[in-house]
């Protein structure tokens, strides 16, 4: 039982992680005045980023009692 809750706080802590780079990610797009047109580099980041959010949230809804 505490095994579980100890990987649920670190599944917490990771998807408070990616939000917060997919949010900064997003908002230096939209400084740089292009928030369409994003370089290749940093789209492939946010992609992976929202891949990464959505592999933890799934994760942790299976786990969640």
């Amino acid at each position: 039982m505490q095994s579980r809750k100890l990987v649920k706080a670190a599944l917490v802590k990771e998807i408070d992680a990616a939000r917060l780079s997919i949010s900064l990610l997003e908002s230096e797009l939209w400084k740089a005045g292009r928030p369409k047109k994003i370089g290749w580099r940093s789209g492939y980041e946010l992609t992976a980023q929202k891949a990464r959010l959505a592999k933890l949230e799934n994760v942790l809804a299976t786990i969640h009692p």
